[in-house]
């Protein structure tokens, strides 16, 4: 399994650096015959420094890409595993080609538990776990099995007390509520309150940029490129901002 060695080696450099292994029986219209999926997230606030220093050096990337970090992201998976066989697929988190839903997935290979607020919440990192990528294989890799409790059956819902737009109901967490108020207001338009106030991995809490930026892509690249300086580089250039805004 030197290949699987090799990209987990390079993705922990990077700051990818939570690795799980779920059953893939159930991913066949992923891969055909694929027997398991490994998950790729990051955990803690490396991954971040590693983008931030990058889109320092080459601005161009940050300002002329929709979704800089996806792109930044996919970038270096794909240097890292340019020519995979066909009996392995590398899909990145959030991928246009083909839709799958990261969460029970990142469940299934032992990443963490699914929490009151919907995200996946990890022994260590808490919610501050970002899913990143997965591998699918048709090489049979052990599970990887959680022996942690999930924290949130013991907590009073300290998130749901600190939810500036009420967010949580008697069935749980309304995605649809989160977003109008998340539109409507400018509680939330640069962290998640009921995120921030959870207790499991608090030092692990993703830089201020980051969470700004996860919350309200384009304000939080304005803030960043006002952070490393790259509007002011762009000054008088013929540089285009047309996802900004969106």
């Amino acid at each position: 399994m030197s290949w699987l060695q090799n990209i987990q080696s390079q993705c922990t450099e990077l700051g990818l650096n939570v690795f799980g292994v779920a059953d893939g029986a159930a991913y066949q219209d992923v891969l055909p015959n694929c027997r398991s999926v490994i998950v790729i997230a990051n955990g803690g606030s490396k991954m971040w420094e590693r983008f931030l220093e990058d889109c320092r050096r080459a601005p161009n990337s940050f300002t002329q890409e929709e979704h800089p970090l996806d792109t930044w992201i996919e970038k270096h998976l794909h240097r890292i595993d340019p020519a995979p066989p066909s009996t392995r697929r590398l899909i990145r988190c959030a991928a246009t080609d083909q839709f799958i839903d990261f969460r029970p997935l990142a469940i299934e290979a032992g990443l963490g538990h699914h929490s009151h607020l919907g995200l996946v919440i990890h022994p260590k990192y808490g919610l501050w776990l970002s899913l990143r990528a997965a591998i699918f294989t048709t090489e049979y890799l052990d599970p990887t099995i959680l022996t942690t409790q999930n924290p949130c059956h013991s907590c009073s819902k300290i998130c749901a007390s600190q939810c500036h737009g009420s967010a949580f109901t008697e069935k749980g967490w309304s995605v649809q509520t989160c977003a109008s108020f998340h539109q409507e207001s400018k509680l939330c338009a640069i962290s998640c309150n009921a995120r921030l106030v959870c207790p499991i991995g608090q030092e692990y809490q993703h830089p201020p940029l980051a969470h700004h930026y996860h919350s309200n892509k384009s304000s939080g690249r304005k803030a960043i490129a006002k952070k490393l300086k790259i509007i002011d580089q762009a000054k008088g250039e013929s540089v285009q901002w047309q996802f900004w805004d969106k």
